[in-house]
């Protein structure tokens, strides 16, 4: 079931909006993994080629109602809330093939 509120909680919209920008929008974390206990809060990676995108990927992602964060004592990850209007979930900006990217596939693998 988890699976399938992902698939909500990451949408076209957002993929859309990242064109060019992210290489990637991955589910991780808890929920991504079968069989595991899980809060039912979906976290989401949007994964871009180098840390020049991070930017880009912040701006884009505040236009669509994500509140910013920073990166929440976690170097190498720009965290997200959901915008109001949204079920509950988090979105982090990663660079790919860099911590806490390289944590987050490991961890759902």
């Amino acid at each position: 079931m988890l699976g399938r509120l992902f698939s909500r909680k990451s949408p076209r919209l957002v993929r859309r909006s990242l064109a060019g920008v992210a290489l990637a929008v991955e589910h991780i974390g808890s929920t991504s993994v079968p069989g595991l206990a899980a809060k039912p809060i979906v976290d989401i990676d949007v994964v871009v080629r180098s840390t020049e995108d991070v930017p880009a990927a912040i701006e884009r992602l505040r236009a669509l109602g994500y509140v910013y964060q920073g990166n929440k004592g976690i170097p190498g990850r720009e965290a997200f809330l959901w915008p109001p209007e949204s079920t509950a979930h988090h979105i982090y900006v990663v660079v790919e093939g860099r911590r806490p990217s390289t944590d987050h596939i490991q961890f759902r693998n």
